[in-house]
């Protein structure tokens, strides 16, 4: 683990500017803020009343033409805070947020589009792989185990914390496998359908599924991490990186891969893990 590598992970910012400048694919940054200090076409705002901050964004949705915004906390975890922001309702949401808005640290991102057969699932939220990489000892990255998480409700996130859940992906051939499950917090209920669309989910077969661990395996060649757990959405057009989480909860990918200990990259981790320490 690189202490390097894990600061530029924790911090959003960090992490889309790195993407942006070496081509990774990842949600396009248009403008952020810390606190009431506010970023946008190279230029500086200091927001100091409620109608400062709807104004920045009415001029965001002018000068960029579009109709929303995913506001994503630098320092967040979990999908916590997240907001859609949407222009034909930003008046009533910042009322709502402008306290913890101007209190934290946001990315102001591009909503992304989520792909047809995934929308047949659940349209409400960007539904995400969970791909775990690992770097062995000769330098090749191999994927350890994948998940997909799915929100519910009107919730905009897929996180398991924000009370969604996941299935397990079959790393060979990219089809969901056996039920999806929750967190115990969050009521441990288990899916064999999705609740909203009540879309079957054991057998799907995610689209632009190779494309998505290219995707992955390319993105450690930026972050040389051993072990990362990248999130990773699929638009239309394929692929695209959200996040990469340099302490990924490997709880959740050993009950989705049904016991890691079965894993030969596992095997392969832990014999290392002895070796080093003997």
């Amino acid at each position: 683990m690189f202490p390097e590598i894990s600061s530029i992970l924790n911090n959003k910012l960090s992490f889309s500017l790195m993407c942006q400048t070496n081509k990774i694919k990842t949600p396009e940054l248009f403008s952020y803020h810390v606190k009431n200090t506010f970023y946008f076409n190279d230029k500086i705002f200091v927001i100091k009343t409620e109608n400062d901050l709807l104004n920045f964004f009415k001029n965001v949705f002018k000068t960029l033409k579009i109709d929303a915004l995913f506001l994503k906390p630098i320092q967040g975890i979990g999908g916590q805070h997240c907001i859609l922001l949407k222009k034909n309702n930003a008046k009533a949401q910042i009322q709502l947020a402008k306290k913890t808005l101007l209190k934290a640290s946001y990315l102001h991102q591009e909503c992304i589009k989520q792909h047809a057969e995934i929308n047949k699932i659940h349209a409400k939220s960007i539904n995400t792989l969970r791909c775990v990489t690992y770097i062995d000892k000769e330098g090749k990255t191999q994927i350890i185990s994948m998940f997909m998480r799915f929100g519910i409700g009107n919730s905009v996130t897929d996180n398991v914390s924000s009370g969604g859940f996941y299935v397990a992906v079959n790393t060979e051939t990219g089809v969901l496998q056996g039920q999806g499950r929750q967190s115990v917090v969050m009521g441990g209920q288990v899916f064999y359908n999705h609740p909203n669309s009540n879309f079957k989910l054991d057998g799907f077969k995610i689209p632009y599924f190779k494309e998505a661990c290219e995707l992955a395996k390319n993105a450690t060649l930026y972050f040389p991490s051993r072990i990362i757990g990248w999130d990773i959405a699929i638009t239309p057009s394929g692929p695209i990186i959200i996040e990469g989480n340099h302490n990924p909860d490997l709880q959740i990918s050993d009950t989705a891969y049904g016991g890691y200990c079965k894993s030969p990259i596992i095997k392969e981790i832990l014999k290392d893990i002895n070796t080093t320490s003997a």
